[in-house]
């Protein structure tokens, strides 16, 4: 298995924003078994307390010699997040976030989820 993994970022007080690209091959020990996704992220600060954020993932893999579908067709697709973070001190934050998954799969649907998380630091 070989790995290859890319990253770009860039922060400042009020922004930043990455994105990464990653290469597998020959996933669980398996000759064929390829995979690549790309991923972006990006944050903006309207104020000390409050951000918006997002994050982006594409992830695919190869159709094998002699095969008609990706090897990992079930996993392959794209998962997105959207969401609004409140910092109340610098050990305590709460974010909404709206999840999305995308699959590939003819299979698998679509699914949408909504989450609270909370960091409590102690």
């Amino acid at each position: 298995m070989f790995t290859t993994v890319a990253f770009a970022g860039y922060k400042n007080k009020t922004f930043n924003a990455g994105i990464e690209f990653s290469s597998k091959t020959n996933l669980d020990g398996t000759d064929g078994h390829h995979g690549w996704g790309i991923s972006g992220t990006g944050a903006y600060s309207f104020n000390e307390k409050n951000e918006i954020f997002i994050r982006h993932d594409y992830s695919t893999s190869v159709i094998p010699d002699g095969e008609t579908d990706h090897w990992n067709s079930l996993r392959d697709g794209t998962f997105s997040i959207i969401g609004l973070q409140h910092s109340f001190t610098p050990n305590i934050k709460l974010a909404l976030n709206l999840q999305n998954r995308n699959p590939y799969s003819d299979t698998k649907s679509q699914q949408n989820f909504i989450y609270m998380n909370a960091l409590f630091r102690f």
